[in-house]
């Protein structure tokens, strides 16, 4: 639902808004069977191309849970999230 939500109001969420997102995402995302929502809304944001400095944190673990979770739909949910910004976003040391 929230990823619909972003979708359809990229340009009418205020920063206050984006960062409740960004603090559910942080809150939510671990290895678990149900994780598909905060990584589908991690998606949504990648594609909707909203950022802050919290997204790289996000891809880091996101690429851990790829790494950990033996469930192949939330591997693969988490490998398009890291697709998706490792074509939209700069990357850099920091």
């Amino acid at each position: 639902m929230i990823k619909k939500l972003i979708k359809s109001n990229r340009f009418n969420l205020k920063d206050s808004q984006i960062t409740q997102v960004f603090n559910y995402i942080k809150e939510y995302i671990y290895p678990a069977d149900w994780v598909t929502e905060p990584l589908n809304c991690l998606e949504a944001l990648i594609t909707v191309k909203m950022v802050k400095a919290d997204i790289y944190d996000l891809i880091d673990r996101a690429f851990e849970i790829m790494l950990i979770s033996m469930d192949p739909g939330i591997v693969n949910t988490c490998k398009r999230c890291i697709l998706r910004f490792i074509e939209n976003f700069p990357l850099s040391e920091e």
